[in-house]
């Protein structure tokens, strides 16, 4: 199955975000920005999660199993793919949501910021 490119350039992004702030963390105070590595850890970790998914495909109310998933001389379980994909899914879900929510707590000075009139 090939990765979804998009979802890796987005999480090699977070990712050297993340290794970026930890670097110069030692130069700064590292309890100020564990926070924001974490987040951005998590954030970045969720994508990479995500673009390589298998991305099963819906036809007519059906999944579609593409045949690279499918091991020669084994049996096909498509139980086994199908789980295996939502299990993907909902692990992408709960990193990248729980990363985004924690940057948004971590900058939410910078975003909320009253703006002078």
């Amino acid at each position: 199955m090939m990765p979804d490119y998009l979802f890796l350039t987005a999480s090699a992004a977070a990712l050297c975000l993340a290794a970026y702030l930890a670097f110069t963390a030692f130069y700064r105070s590292l309890r100020q920005r564990w926070l924001a590595v974490l987040f951005w850890t998590m954030f970045g970790t969720g994508l990479l999660v995500q673009g390589f998914a298998p991305h099963l495909k819906i036809e007519r109310n059906a999944f579609v199993i593409p045949p690279t998933l499918i091991t020669v001389g084994q049996g096909i379980r498509p139980a086994e793919i199908v789980m295996r994909e939502r299990r993907m899914q909902v692990l992408s879900a709960i990193l990248t949501i729980g990363g985004s929510l924690g940057l948004a707590f971590y900058y939410r000075h910078s975003l909320l910021k009253p703006r002078a009139a």
